[in-house]
């Protein structure tokens, strides 16, 4: 089984995977004193996700702010939707809000 606590940890690493696809890897960020700072997260569960059975994580951008990012991830075991989830980043630098690096202040929303 996978334990409801543990639904964060796999959107964070879909979300880390995620963003090289968005033309950011973290490394870049900490390299530039950016870091993504998790504001607020929610998961919604659907379905119990078995033994053995393995997931796929689907990571789309739904809100790209000056400062935040909010996206929503799907948690899906075959073509069944298992679990959902949204988590909403402020970019911060040096303990304060900052603007989102270019590549993801750029992203669509679709």
């Amino acid at each position: 089984m996978l334990h409801a606590a543990r639904y964060y940890e796999y959107f964070e690493e879909a979300f880390l995977q995620w963003l090289p696809a968005c033309g950011m890897h973290y490394d870049e960020l900490v390299a530039m004193g950016v870091d993504l700072v998790i504001v607020e997260s929610r998961c919604t569960h659907r379905r119990p996700v078995r033994l053995n059975e393995v997931v796929t994580i689907s990571v789309a951008p739904v809100h790209v702010g000056r400062r935040s990012l909010a996206v929503e991830l799907g948690v899906s075991v075959g073509s069944e939707l298992a679990a959902t989830g949204r988590i909403t980043y402020v970019a911060v630098h040096d303990g304060r809000p900052a603007p989102l690096p270019p590549a993801l202040a750029s992203l669509a929303i679709g």
